[in-house]
């Protein structure tokens, strides 16, 4: 054998090592907690964007935090996020799964990209999607104030809470791209939003009470004191799911190809 031919061996033999020890994709830690009930005198604020396209209520219900998001009827998705912008904000997307039940998905942005599932989930769907509400797409979920999981972020309910909003008007949720991985049903695939904005829902704002009060739907509700919108071009479809390069192969494909590789190499030693 030739120093090149035996080279090349050695480095085919550590990329095999490496494609035999890629890890699999994880599967998801799930909510520990079941669907809270919301008594009548529960504490609650809603906040709309600007323009009210768009509003958020929040029930306090203990330990627990109890958000409906209502949107446009057009809407394919809506997410919510606590934060004062994208970049590290807790976030929330409610979409109607191929069976039609409503579900949702914790995710965590890290950059202005389609944010990451995290892998212990904290939202419990209650109801969504354009039969909640008509004329109108609804995203109602529950979470934790919190719980000592480092994504979650910590809701302060007697104090102004920041969020942000997000959904898209035409594209639906993508369910094949990650359909072969585990916890697939919180893998939808995204588009770029078509509307984005900032809202702040204060628990303590009489106005907000008083909107909260007459219902969760954008009609007649007063826009929140700090809200913000803003469209935005839809990019293409993304992938939400962790991947382990940049490349965008999954564990599993990055061994096939790894072994594959392998054997043509051998092949044209022998």
């Amino acid at each position: 054998m030739s120093r090149y031919s035996a080279i090349l061996l050695v480095a085919l033999l550590a990329a095999l090592a490496s494609a035999q020890t890629a890890p699999a994709t994880p599967a998801f830690r799930l909510p520990t907690f079941a669907a809270q009930p919301v008594p009548t005198n529960a504490p609650m604020a809603k906040a709309c964007s600007a323009d009210n396209m768009l509003c958020v209520t929040v029930a306090d219900i203990g330990k627990w935090i109890d958000v409906t998001a209502v949107g446009p009827a057009a809407a394919k998705w809506i997410g919510v996020g606590f934060g004062t912008g994208m970049i590290g904000a807790d976030i929330y997307v409610g979409y109607v799964l191929p069976n039609s039940t409503f579900f949702v998905s914790n995710r965590r942005a890290t950059a202005h990209a389609p944010p990451a599932v995290v892998p212990l989930q904290n939202g419990v769907p209650i109801k969504g999607g354009k039969a909640v509400l008509p004329g109108y797409w609804v995203s109602h979920f529950q979470r934790p104030k919190a719980n000592g999981d480092g994504n979650l972020t910590v809701v302060d309910t007697t104090k102004p809470i920041s969020m942000i909003f997000a959904f898209h008007d035409s594209v639906p949720v993508n369910f094949t791209v990650n359909a072969a991985l585990p916890n697939s049903e919180f893998r939808g695939a995204l588009v770029q939003h078509t509307m984005r904005g900032k809202l702040t829902v204060d628990l303590n704002d009489k106005a907000q009470q008083a909107a909260a009060a007459a219902g969760p739907a954008p009609g007649g509700a007063a826009s929140s004191p700090t809200s913000t919108s803003a469209s935005a071009t839809p990019a293409a479809s993304e992938s939400t799911a962790a991947k382990p390069n940049a490349a965008g192969v999954s564990a599993e494909g990055a061994a096939m190809a790894g072994l594959s590789a392998v054997a043509m190499a051998f092949a044209a030693l022998a």
